[in-house]
């Protein structure tokens, strides 16, 4: 899942690349502008990683529900209109596509800097250069879903 919690108003959001592989909102991917298909980085980085989101409605009998989660509506399949969110610095987004154990953040602490890893999950960097800086990691969605807050900084 992914969660704008502080960005710039009137930011364009990329909406022109489709999923090459399955993915779910809030996982880290790169452009690949051969084949207008976002994926996941062939090796762990920082470097030109964006959030991958989509347009979440309902559709077919979920609509008949009054109330649906968005966490059923999270998931991307391969082929399907992405939007990719590209943070600068000073924005907040909360994440919950990293290690997750026993319903908390597991090898992740705050004030460690991330990058997407080959999986699209958010790991801490521990040679590479990331602008991503984590500011929380007990941050609960909906108060029940662990995740962590990431802000955009200057990279380091």
């Amino acid at each position: 899942m992914f969660r704008n919690l502080q960005d710039i108003n009137s930011k364009p959001i990329n909406a022109m690349f489709k999923a090459g592989a399955d993915m779910v909102m809030g996982q880290g991917v790169v452009k690949n502008l051969t084949t207008g298909e976002v994926e996941f980085p062939a090796t762990a980085t920082a470097t030109d990683v964006f959030f991958v989101t989509k347009d979440a409605q309902p559709v077919g009998e979920q609509t008949i529900h009054a109330d649906v989660s968005e966490y059923l509506l999270q998931n991307i399949a391969q082929g399907e209109g992405v939007l990719l969110v590209k943070g600068v610095v000073g924005e907040r987004y909360w994440t919950d596509q990293v290690a997750i154990v026993s319903g908390a953040v597991s090898g992740i602490a705050v004030g460690d800097r991330v990058i997407a890893g080959t999986d699209g999950k958010f790991v801490t960097a521990t040679t590479e250069k990331s602008n991503l800086l984590v500011t929380s990691i007990t941050t609960l969605d909906a108060g029940v879903h662990a995740g962590i807050v990431i802000e955009i900084v200057d990279w380091a």
